[in-house]
């Protein structure tokens, strides 16, 4: 963990401010024409293919798993999740509040125990393995023991079973540009199932960009509603992002189950490139802001105010500073400086879900401020919307294809340049090639 902080300020080395804000411009004008998809992939990510077998999840308990698995059910997959005994009430109410507590099996058993993994694939003899394991500690052992450590136990016990013709592993687009401990476990993840044992089993890695609950936060909406001032670490305005919803992430993934399309793929995917949809943190400050003031205050600073805040933290004998200041700088500074962008699919933006917190705080403003200073709660809990109705398709014949590039307004030569990305080049880079 301390060789990948050395790592960690040297990247930042190179990292140009000016550059940044020209590339997200850039990519703003992008906005309603996405990545261009291979036509194989087209079903994937715009429509809603046809899935069938058994499907057995993993780390599908949580806010995103349980999207995950309601979809695998209402698509008419064989369904089994795999928990740990003191989570297995709590979710079989989740699944009766949902209506398919008899269609989804519950194995119970730990993680890190081969011998439960393995019970678990001979007893269900699923066709697909779907993994959304992840850390959500700051402790570095446990992130490993997590991160790493379980779920390469669990590609290996998929390799073992006769039964499991595809692994599904749900890794982060941050992958692209790895720089913190969590990114590194997840690619040697990747290198794991990359290496394609002779046994059969096929792999597709599935990378998501940025969930809709901690970027759009009700936390810092209820703040706002306080009459507080937002902060932003650094400008701001330095990365953009497409974060993608629940709903339209579950979607994706079951998509993918036991498609020939999806095998020996990696699929980064986020929500629609729409104006509303392609933000900086800078944005959503203003926006969240604007929604419930109309003289918004945001707070901004610069990369190097944040340097030096880290560096007297570490100096500051007590714990909990110092761990606010690798938070600070480490994770803060990473997600406000790289862009996380990927192939869009979905219907659902990030004013959509800002305007749905603001109505949840309108209706009910004790209850809103009271979750949002329990720090327990991660996430605003939602009504559940008509796509939550499991005898409905998650999606429409009149919502299909989803996110496809406008045909009309195609961007002219004069907006395209002959770069690798058909986008126009960086100021530096223009003058590289005229010299």
């Amino acid at each position: 963990a301390y060789a990948g902080g050395a790592l960690f300020s040297r990247a930042f080395t190179w990292f140009c401010e000016e550059d940044a804000r020209e590339e997200v411009e850039m990519l703003r004008r992008c906005a309603g024409r996405g990545p261009t998809l291979a036509p194989s992939l087209e079903d994937i990510y715009q429509k809603l293919p046809r899935v069938e077998g058994s499907l057995l999840c993993f780390g599908c308990t949580g806010y995103i798993g349980e999207a995950l698995v309601f979809e695998a059910v209402r698509r008419g997959l064989s369904t089994a999740v795999f928990l740990r005994p003191s989570a297995k009430a709590k979710f079989e109410e989740l699944l009766r509040e949902l209506g398919i507590l008899g269609r989804v099996r519950l194995i119970v058993g730990d993680v890190s125990n081969c011998g439960d993994l393995e019970r678990a694939f001979k007893d269900f003899e699923p066709r697909a393995v779907m993994c959304l394991i992840g850390s959500m500690v700051m402790d570095h052992q446990l992130q490993y023991d997590i991160d790493y450590r379980s779920v390469r136990d669990l590609v290996w016990t998929a390799h073992a079973s006769s039964s499991c013709k595809q692994f599904i592993y749900t890794s982060a687009t941050e992958c692209y540009q790895p720089l913190l401990p969590t990114q590194m476990h997840k690619l040697r993840i990747e290198g794991e199932l990359m290496r394609s044992l002779p046994t059969g089993l096929q792999w597709t890695i599935i990378r998501p960009t940025v969930y809709l609950p901690p970027l759009v936060s009700f936390k810092n909406m209820a703040k706002v509603i306080k009459g507080q001032t937002l902060s932003v670490t650094g400008p701001g305005d330095l990365a953009l992002w497409n974060p993608i919803a629940r709903e339209d992430l579950a979607r994706f993934c079951v998509s993918c189950v036991l498609n020939p399309d999806a095998y020996s793929r990696v699929l980064p995917v986020g929500g629609p490139w729409s104006a509303g949809n392609l933000i900086t943190g800078l944005d959503i400050a203003r926006k969240l802001s604007a929604l419930v003031t109309k003289s918004p205050s945001v707070r901004t600073n610069s990369l190097q105010a944040v340097d030096r805040l880290y560096g007297v933290s570490q100096f500051i004998p007590a714990a909990k500073f110092r761990k606010l200041g690798r938070i600070l700088f480490f994770y803060l500074k990473y997600w406000y400086c790289v862009s996380l962008l990927a192939p869009p699919t979905g219907t659902i933006s990030a004013s959509d879900y800002a305007a749905e917190l603001l109505e949840q705080a309108h209706k009910n403003p004790e209850r809103f401020q009271l979750l949002a200073e329990d720090r327990s709660v991660r996430h605003f809990p939602l009504p559940r919307s008509p796509w939550w109705d499991v005898q409905r398709p998650s999606l429409h014949e009149d919502e299909m294809p989803m996110c496809a590039p406008r045909a009309k307004n195609p961007p002219s030569s004069k907006e395209l340049d002959a770069s690798l990305f058909g986008l126009p080049l960086r100021r530096h880079e223009q003058q590289q090639r005229s010299s």
